[in-house]
């Protein structure tokens, strides 16, 4: 007979193990008009088999009801991994459409490849501005633009900031400062519309050279950043386009 799995608690839920898989139970406290207060208690399966998987999951239910959350590890330990999938995890959870899906079928950003060959393995703790400096330099080296690695190092920050939001790192694990360059307004050889040419030039376009066009007047959108766009990063019904990554 299998020994039953003792359940682990974290702040005001647990973790325990029925079958093979992982469930969490947590409960949300609230505060009526009144001021009576009732607790929800509240029991679900992760679906997974994976015990990490069940402790981020669980610490995403405690976050969403503003719970306490889980500490898991000493935040000097926390590594590069940790804060990518941490990240990650955020990203599928708001639906963001500069998201894509790498071999495995898995979600990834476009920024992500780069940064793993270079910051994989590493301890975040471990990581400062020195260490950002000579990503971007040999970046530049690789022939990427500063706008480009701006971009990456934009990925870089946001994944420490939502690890110190989430509680994994505080900011002594964080660099000081995540080191960009101003990117130039004009391109070399840009042609500027000017506002008497708008409407005419609009009226001669086809679709989709119309809303192309349109996009780039009005929200001065590169033409290489035009060229990226794919249905997906378009949400009609709100209006929203999302520059790839």
């Amino acid at each position: 007979m299998a020994r039953k799995q003792k359940a682990a608690r974290y702040g005001s839920g647990g973790i325990w193990q029925r079958g093979r898989i992982f469930w969490v139970r947590y409960r949300e406290v609230k505060r009526s008009p009144d001021g009576v207060i009732t607790y929800q208690q509240y029991r679900e399966s992760t679906g997974s088999e994976d015990r990490d998987y069940a402790e981020r999951f669980l610490r995403n239910k405690l976050l969403e009801i503003g719970g306490r959350r889980p500490t898991l590890v000493d935040p000097k330990k926390v590594s590069y991994e940790d804060l990518r999938e941490n990240f990650l995890a955020r990203c599928v959870e708001k639906k963001l459409r500069s998201l894509t899906k790498d071999r495995d079928g898995n979600p990834t950003l476009a920024t992500l490849p780069r940064l793993d060959a270079f910051f994989g393995n590493w301890r975040a703790a471990d990581i400062t501005q020195a260490d950002v400096r000579r990503f971007r330099r040999e970046g530049k080296e690789d022939g990427l633009s500063d706008a480009r690695m701006n971009r990456y190092v934009a990925t870089l920050r946001a994944m420490f900031r939502q690890a110190a939001k989430d509680e994994l790192i505080t900011d002594n694990e964080m660099p000081a400062h995540f080191p960009t360059v101003a990117e130039p307004n004009e391109a070399r050889g840009a042609l500027f519309i000017k506002p008497e040419w708008y409407a005419p030039l609009r009226r001669e376009l086809d679709e989709p050279l119309r809303s192309a066009f349109t996009l780039a007047y009005h929200y001065a959108v590169r033409v290489l950043e035009l060229r990226r766009i794919k249905w997906r990063d378009v949400d009609l019904k709100k209006r929203i386009v999302t520059l790839p990554g």
